[in-house]
């Protein structure tokens, strides 16, 4: 069965919706997150599944992104 477009609306409101646009923002905005990392731990309490799914994806791709920026800060001290 396929949905119409009010459906799929209707899926991205909520806690669906929330984590859809958490996920994007630590894809783009890596450095906003880490700076607000303290509320957005707070969603990890929430009992929806979906807010500590993207909680947990957060922390990957933070970690990941630390990772990347230590990686190219040693490669600049390496070349100086």
């Amino acid at each position: 069965m396929e949905k119409n477009d009010s459906e799929k609306e209707d899926e991205l409101e909520g806690p669906k919706g929330v984590s859809a646009f958490i996920r994007k923002l630590v894809k783009y905005c890596p450095k906003l997150c880490y700076k607000n990392i303290k509320a957005l731990l707070q969603l990890f309490e929430r009992t929806d599944y979906h807010y500590r799914q993207a909680i947990l994806k957060v922390l990957a791709n933070l970690s990941i992104y630390l990772i990347n920026e230590t990686m190219d800060l040693r490669g600049q001290i390496d070349q100086i």
